[in-house]
């Protein structure tokens, strides 16, 4: 469609990025944490359903966090029931165990209370088998969010409030991907994302480690040994710019700016002028 001499850019819609950062991160969910996904819609609720089947597809758990769960159903502990029956202590396995291997989807994840926040950030530290979480964050406002515990710990922060979509394409057939056989970054790579964080105002080093991890995986689901320029500015898009507390200024010289005041004259003019203002010789 053209319209004044101009072509109308229809900007892409924010699932569609979602859908890649989801494809990253089932390459390796213990390695990134886990992602957030931000807005209540139904583009949302589609990548909840193609995550979960993704998951269990591939053999592992999917578990959805009660909204009130206390520490014997996170972390697990003693059965009392079970435990008077059988007339010793039976252990009963916690949410965090139960889904090992797979993913923890976290409802109304801006509500959280600080203590559960906190012993899911612990997890995340300390366990190799995961899970992953899935944050699903209602916030109305700007401001409101999840705890920033487990914010830093989701590599990936997608925002789909204002997503046209109704359903999202599914997860389950993705390509074999070899994420050991991508060469690590190189330092000229690492430099680059480290301007890059730096320039956004983001001062933690976990979000760099995330991009340095998302730029080999996408080098990996496209088919490269090595991560490319493509591949960096994938990770940026994903990991680094959802995080970005500042834009970055353009420095501009006097030259190249519009707004930039001319240059004054010579005070008394030129060398030309002050030849002409001499007078004559007699």
């Amino acid at each position: 469609m053209i319209a004044d001499g101009a072509s109308d850019v229809i900007a892409p819609d924010p699932v569609e990025d979602a859908l890649l950062a989801a494809k990253l991160f089932l390459i390796a969910p213990t390695m990134f944490g886990g992602l957030t996904l931000r807005g209540a819609s139904p583009a949302r609720d589609a990548m909840v359903s193609v995550l979960t089947d993704a998951v269990t597809s591939a053999g592992n758990p999917a578990r959805k966090m009660p909204g009130h769960v206390d520490d014997d159903r996170l972390l697990g502990g003693v059965d009392i029931a079970a435990s008077l029956a059988s007339g010793a202590a039976v252990r009963q396995r916690g949410l965090l165990e139960e889904s090992a291997g797979g993913i923890v989807i976290v409802p109304m994840a801006e509500r959280i209370e600080p203590g559960i926040a906190g012993r899911l950030a612990q997890h995340c530290d300390e366990s190799d088998a995961g899970p992953a979480l899935v944050l699903l964050d209602d916030s109305a406002e700007p401001d409101d969010a999840p705890p920033a515990s487990l914010l830093e710990r989701t590599a990936f922060h997608c925002d789909l409030t204002h997503s046209r979509k109704w359903q999202v394409d599914p997860l389950d057939s993705l390509p074999e991907v070899a994420l050991p056989d991508v060469t690590a970054l190189d330092d000229d790579a690492l430099t680059a994302l480290a301007a890059t964080a730096e320039a956004l105002g983001i001062s933690s080093v976990r979000p760099m480690i995330f991009a340095a991890h998302a730029a080999r995986a996408h080098a990996a689901l496209i088919g490269r040994a090595s991560a490319d320029k493509d591949d960096l500015a994938a990770a940026v898009r994903l990991v680094l710019a959802p995080r970005a507390t500042r834009i970055p200024q353009m420095e501009e010289t006097p030259e190249s700016s519009p707004d930039a005041p001319p240059e004054p004259p010579p005070e008394g003019g030129g060398d030309n002028d002050t030849e002409n203002d001499q007078p004559a010789p007699d």
